[in-house]
């Protein structure tokens, strides 16, 4: 969904409305590569930076509405109820295309890229 939504927000149609939202990280096909120089600049040492590839199985359209409108509250809850119809629609066609039908109506697995970091960060001097 992640990368859906990165997708949309470098669409003219979308990028004037999310402008200013964060997207907490760029979508890459390097998560590790991504992180661990980012760890490391910011004083962290890295003890684990790992991914693991997973699915997540949704049952029906409600769930996907339910689990977009959590994971973009900040930017989603802004749209008009037109736009938010418009929004779910396309970003729902974005992930179908990364899905897998699994043969019930309406279920569909989402395979996706998790990361996993443990990191730790030494205490500055001022730090008590």
């Amino acid at each position: 969904m992640q990368q859906s939504y990165y997708k949309m927000a470098k669409e003219p149609k979308w990028k004037h409305l999310i402008t200013g939202q964060k997207i907490f990280v760029d979508y890459t096909d390097d998560p590790v590569g991504y992180f661990v120089p980012l760890l490391k600049s910011t004083g962290f040492k890295t003890d684990v930076c790992e991914t693991s590839e997973t699915s997540m199985t949704l049952d029906n359209f409600t769930e996907y509405i339910n689990l977009v409108s959590i994971m973009y509250y900040s930017f989603f809850d802004k749209l008009s109820s037109e736009q938010q119809k418009e929004f779910l629609k396309e970003n729902f066609e974005n992930c179908l295309e990364m899905s897998t039908y699994l043969g019930e109506p309406d279920t569909y697995d989402f395979p996706y890229t998790g990361l996993t970091v443990v990191a730790t960060k030494r205490k500055c001097d001022h730090d008590v």
